[in-house]
């Protein structure tokens, strides 16, 4: 199940507001264009949930997981880093469920989020950032080794603390 991160309560995706996966990406990536995230989250959201039942290599979820990074670079661009961080954190959750993103589509906003939180003392969660990103698809191919050789450098100063806590 997918949650809201600007709530942090379940959405199902269903209900009467429910629509079609491809009406509800359309519809949030017209709110994205016109700079309604609210709406852009809720119906990216909406239509990620509707693909829970999907495999991982479905074209639905990749555009789903897509159109959620473009909303967070977005949000990242307002700089309003909370949402920002919610929206990876659902990537992130998605990842974990077997649902990845390639590493050259969401490498390079994680290591923003990365860095950020490093440069804001919270080593811990910028470890915990920059693992997630090496654990994207196609992290470990030869020619994504600038964006990984930057990741690690967050990642491993940081690991002794994480340790130690």
């Amino acid at each position: 199940m997918t949650v809201q991160p600007s709530t942090g309560q379940p959405f199902s995706g269903r209900g009467p507001t429910a629509y079609a996966w491809a009406d509800l990406s359309a519809r949030g990536r017209y709110a994205l264009s016109v700079g309604n995230y609210a709406a852009a989250e809720s119906a990216f959201l909406s239509a990620l949930a509707q693909t829970d039942g999907f495999e991982s290599h479905d074209v639905r979820v990749k555009t789903s997981l897509l159109n959620l990074v473009h909303l967070a670079q977005a949000l990242d661009s307002a700089e309003q880093y909370d949402q920002t961080e919610a929206l990876i954190q659902v990537l992130i959750d998605q990842e974990r469920a077997e649902r990845r993103l390639n590493f050259d589509v969401a490498g390079p906003l994680m290591l923003t989020m990365a860095q950020r939180l490093l440069d804001q003392g919270d080593s811990v969660d910028a470890a915990r950032m920059a693992h997630a990103a090496l654990e994207l698809n196609g992290a470990s191919d030869p020619m994504n080794a600038q964006l990984r050789w930057q990741i690690e450098e967050i990642m491993w100063p940081a690991v002794p603390e994480a340790a130690a806590e």
